[in-house]
């Protein structure tokens, strides 16, 4: 039966019928007996319709993608997270290193500066041979130096320093992080070395250091 009146339950009418010609009739269901709205030829209302394994299927799926999202949004929070105390860290470490140099400067005489200057020496002398190592040994020439200009010496450098591979800036085959604390920090020394000598080399004249008595630079 078909009447041209707009009544039946919400969930049982079929509203994409009502802008079309004889689309807003009120049948009856020749499934479950009661009204729907919805084209005059339509047999069935919209719940006895649609299969009960597609409504199961979308509620399934919705499911899914609310879990999908809340797990991107954890893993974007666990990124943030991992980045703010990997830049704490360095900071932390860098300025350490600032606060040995300027005792260093501040002490001129005595045992303590004396000892502080030995193992000071100690460590730029490792630093110096991992240098010359990866100049001689593995290949890696002034010129080939030149050409990471996008400040991919320091971003390894880093990752050696802080023990962590999460901005490693070359493929992973050159990740070498073994043979203890000492041994990653000389590597982080070694490379920021050469990346200072990079900028030296490209740095115009106006921007070069001034130097102190004995060569070294302000």
């Amino acid at each position: 039966m078909s009447t041209n009146n707009h009544n039946g339950s919400p969930e049982r009418n079929w509203p994409e019928d009502f802008s079309h010609e004889n689309g807003n009739y009120t049948n009856t269901c020749c499934c479950c007996k009661l009204y729907f709205v919805g084209h005059k030829r339509r047999p069935v209302c919209r719940v006895c319709g649609t299969p009960k394994s597609t409504k199961a299927e979308m509620a399934d799926l919705r499911q899914q993608l609310a879990a999908s999202e809340q797990a991107r949004a954890e893993a974007e929070r666990s990124v943030e997270v991992f980045q703010a105390q990997a830049k704490d860290n360095f900071a932390a470490k860098i300025e350490s290193e600032c606060r040995l140099m300027r005792r260093i400067d501040a002490l001129k005489d005595g045992e303590q500066a004396r000892a502080v200057a030995v193992a000071l020496t100690e460590g730029v002398r490792l630093i110096e041979a991992e240098r010359q190592r990866q100049i001689n040994c593995e290949g890696w020439s002034l010129g080939h130096d030149d050409e990471h200009d996008e400040g991919e010496l320091a971003k390894a450098a880093a990752c050696y320093a802080i023990d962590s591979n999460f901005s490693w800036p070359w493929d992973f085959k050159y990740w070498k992080p073994g043979g203890g604390r000492i041994r990653q920090l000389t590597k982080a020394g070694a490379l920021i070395a050469a990346e200072i000598e990079r900028l030296l080399r490209t740095a115009p004249a106006s921007e070069q250091p001034e130097r102190r008595e004995g060569g070294a630079h302000e």
